[in-house]
């Protein structure tokens, strides 16, 4: 498989989009842009709750969001996991096109809407200073 860089194979700004040639080519902004943001966000959140619970002992809302985003990112780890492993079995299929489209429909298509919601809900759950790119609302409404 190309690099995720290289321009023959990355048709969208910010790289990211999906190519049968090249495979899943935001692969890595998953990786190394989103799961290390909501980890920072995660981080600062349990120490803040630390800190309420020395002063007050009520961090019940922010226990709520900690155990949300941690139940998030869990399923957007496995979803991951679980497109990288199909993509590589759809991929493995090249010479038999139509098994190849069907497996990539039926297997790829489907973890890439899964890692989409998980990447959505962390969308709204993590601080937008912290996420990586910009925010849906942001695209729609400052253009």
């Amino acid at each position: 498989m190309p690099p995720l860089n290289d321009t023959r194979y990355n048709h969208t700004k910010g790289g990211c989009g999906y190519d049968l040639t090249s495979g899943i080519t935001c692969r890595g902004s998953h990786k190394w842009q989103i799961i290390p943001a909501v980890i920072g966000y995660r981080s600062d959140l349990a120490s803040s709750i630390s800190s309420i619970l020395a002063v007050d002992g009520n961090a019940d809302v922010e226990k709520t969001l900690f155990d949300r985003i941690t139940s998030s990112l869990k399923s957007f780890n496995a979803n991951l996991a679980k497109l990288e492993k199909n993509h590589k079995t759809a991929a493995d299929l090249h010479g038999d096109s139509k098994a190849q489209a069907v497996a990539y429909r039926d297997m790829v298509f489907k973890i890439m809407g899964d890692l989409r919601k998980d990447a959505d809900m962390l969308e709204t759950l993590v601080d937008a200073e912290y996420w990586p790119m910009p925010t849906y609302s942001k695209l729609l409404f400052n253009l």
